[in-house]
């Protein structure tokens, strides 16, 4: 008798840390309007940023409400319609998606949103992105950069030694200066690159530039906007190898940024880890997916590109808090500090 209550106890106590131990369906990326979930045996609850769902918990999406969850096999999924669902069904919906980039990925930008009320503090995102390995920016003054890049092939990383040279420098605070909108250093994907940069008030037209490793101009332009775009092809650049740009206007001129065109072997691997997002999207594009494209593409330092994925998705729902979290700590992260916080008042 005492034997058969043993065994009886011991179950109670494994079953107790099994069900208390299950790893969450979903975790919520962000949500705009009137929310609320329920777990078995409790009441509605209004839902928050970084909750997790399990699978015998309800969600309820009120009128012109939104919600942003990822699943833990790494898929984004978006809520916008009223009524009341259940995460298991959710859940076996899709069921078959499983990448392990897009898993990983998941996982750093629910850290991200969840790892404290001082968004912008530097030490977070240092620590959060090391664990990624992508390229710590610096944020002004008098902070100097460091990059790692063991995200790319694994090949000798020395043919990256002048880019991992081109960090080592400090971002000026002066007014009277041409602020560039990226970070020192960034590689780049696509043929046809947008520069970008802030508009100086004593500035009507800047003198745009590209130079090679040894100071020879490749490429001038002027120009009276804050943009160029510029088709590398053309220009005959090679991938694989470092090239510098900045801007001049009278007596003004910003500092020299990197820019690092990636070999085909890279191109590739990286577009075999977007695949599954993109495939996902094929449908038409959706804000919850574009946080997680914007995060792969942050890890890989291909900056142009996750500026553009952040800013689509926050064009799609632009009051959502938790997306717009995640902006302001890569414009933090990159050195737009001010931009950064005006997002978030």
């Amino acid at each position: 008798m005492k034997l058969n209550k043993l065994f009886f106890l011991i179950f109670l106590i494994s079953f107790y840390y099994i069900s208390n131990s299950q790893e969450p369906e979903f975790r919520v990326l962000g949500k705009r309007g009137n929310v609320d979930f329920q777990s078995k045996g409790m009441g509605w609850s209004d839902i928050k940023t970084g909750d997790q769902l399990f699978k015998n918990d309800k969600i309820k999406i009120g009128n012109e409400s939104y919600l942003g969850l990822v699943h833990s096999s790494g898929k984004t999924v978006e809520i916008k319609k009223e009524g009341t669902y259940n995460i298991s069904k959710l859940s076996k919906e899709i069921s078959a998606f499983r990448s392990s980039t897009t898993k990983r990925f998941a996982k750093y930008i629910v850290d991200e949103i969840t790892s404290g009320d001082d968004m912008l503090s530097q030490k977070k995102y240092k620590r959060s992105m090391e664990n990624t390995g992508a390229v710590e920016r610096a944020t002004g003054g008098d902070i100097s950069y460091t990059a790692t890049f063991s995200s790319l092939s694994g090949t000798d990383l020395s043919q990256y030694s002048a880019l991992n040279d081109a960090i080592d420098c400090v971002i000026k605070t002066d007014k009277n200066y041409i602020r560039i909108k990226y970070p020192r250093t960034s590689y780049v994907m696509d043929n046809v690159v947008n520069f970008v940069w802030y508009r100086n008030s004593t500035c009507s037209v800047y003198e745009f530039v590209i130079t090679d490793r040894s100071d020879n101009v490749i490429y001038s332009t002027k120009t009276s906007d804050t943009s160029l775009q510029i088709n590398l092809s053309e220009l005959k650049l090679l991938k694989g190898t470092n090239y510098y740009w900045f801007l001049k206007s009278n007596d003004l001129k910003s500092d020299s940024y990197c820019f690092n065109w990636l070999n085909d072997y890279d191109m590739k691997r990286l577009n075999d880890d977007i695949e599954p997002i993109l495939d996902e999207m094929a449908k038409g594009k959706d804000a919850a997916s574009l946080m997680l494209l914007a995060s792969v593409y942050e890890d890989e330092n291909i900056m142009n590109r996750a500026l553009d994925a952040y800013e689509d998705a926050l064009s799609i729902e632009p009051d959502v808090d938790g997306y717009k979290t995640l902006y302001a700590r890569y414009l933090s992260r990159i050195g737009l500090e001010d931009e950064a916080l005006r997002l978030v008042k």
